[in-house]
């Protein structure tokens, strides 16, 4: 039996490299946020990414067709009351994107300290979506 499945998966994956139905639309995502300077706001921080409503992390693996994505990021701070920045901007994915090497798509999150004493006081993030295309190799791999 195991024999017989490890046969259909190399089968499955030469399919899937031959026929190169699934190298236009799968791409890995490497997510990156820094801050711009020291802030008063806070030390450790969190995030939440998504791209088209779905939530990615870094080195996930989606489907992506071309057409207009919402790229979103939140980044808060760890705290008993967390200060929240978010940024939402619609991307075109175009067919060219998607056969590219790599392309990538940049967002701008400020979090602001609402309380305390350094209200006011703020961070900017800049967010940096890397989308790199993937072969079936490397998605069924991955």
């Amino acid at each position: 039996m195991k024999k017989r499945v490890g046969m259909v998966l190399v089968a499955t994956m030469l399919l899937l490299c031959v026929c190169g139905t699934a190298s236009a639309d799968w791409v890995m995502v490497h997510v990156t946020a820094k801050c711009a300077d020291l802030n008063h706001v806070g030390s450790e921080w969190n995030a939440v990414y998504t791209i088209g409503g779905v939530e990615v992390r870094d080195n996930d693996i989606i489907d992506l067709y071309e057409g207009s994505y919402d790229f979103s990021a939140q980044i808060y701070d760890s705290d008993s009351v967390p200060d929240t920045g978010e940024s939402v901007k619609s991307f075109k994915v175009s067919a060219s994107n998607l056969e590219s090497k790599r392309f990538t798509k940049n967002l701008e999150v400020i979090v602001t300290e609402d309380r305390g004493v350094y209200k006011n006081n703020w961070c900017e993030w800049y967010v940096e979506f890397e989308l790199v295309p993937v072969n079936g190799w490397e998605y069924i791999l991955h």
